[in-house]
């Protein structure tokens, strides 16, 4: 199998935009995994907990001083996609 990645190194944006598109679908993933929208707060299994909080681990270590910033946007668009579902419920 060839590596993409050996042979074309992705540059700085490339790579910003690469993990910040990841982070954003595994916010969607979160928001459709809810198993209970009757609580106050929705229930989300504990294993798509561990995927959200590893995720927020990477972009903090990745983006360094500006990862705090792109983890707030990227909880802004889980908090969204919540509260989207949740009224469509």
């Amino acid at each position: 199998m060839l590596n993409v990645w050996r042979c074309c190194p992705a540059s700085k944006n490339e790579r910003y935009e690469l993990v910040h598109g990841l982070a954003l679908s595994i916010a969607d993933h979160v928001s459709r995994a809810v198993t209970d929208w009757s609580s106050r707060r929705p229930k989300i299994p504990a294993a798509v907990i561990a995927a959200w909080l590893l995720t927020k681990e990477m972009v903090l270590e990745l983006f360094g001083e500006n990862g705090e910033g792109i983890w707030s946007g990227v909880q802004g668009a889980l908090k969204s996609r919540l509260t989207e579902y949740y009224h469509d419920c």
